[in-house]
């Protein structure tokens, strides 16, 4: 059932994304962030484009984060700091068409 919606999302919408958990060739999991793209051709030809990223580390540190109480703040810089790099980044020459859109709450 799980494939069979992974698949009608991707002929209704052209994508499918999100996380999965598969076994390697020599028997342990993996998890990994899974992308796949339909791609249509003028032909017509169709082919399916997949990029996956192991996302093992990245959840086993967020576990072992999330066991110890963790002002998740302190991995943020400060505001000061924030801006700044916020200013160097909107004022490098390599960034003219720079645009930043970002919503906090």
């Amino acid at each position: 059932a799980f494939y069979d919606q992974l698949w009608k999302h991707i002929d209704e919408e052209g994508y499918w994304s999100g996380n999965l958990l598969s076994r390697t060739a020599n028997g342990s999991n993996q998890a990994h962030h899974l992308c796949i793209y339909r791609l249509t051709f003028n032909s017509g030809r169709v082919l399916f484009l997949g990029f996956s990223t192991d996302i093992s580390a990245s959840l086993l540190w967020m576990k072992n984060r999330c066991e110890q109480v963790q002002d998740w703040s302190a991995f943020l810089p400060t505001r000061d700091e924030f801006e700044l790099q916020l200013d160097n980044l909107a004022n490098e020459s390599g960034h003219k068409d720079l645009n930043i859109v970002m919503t906090l709450r």
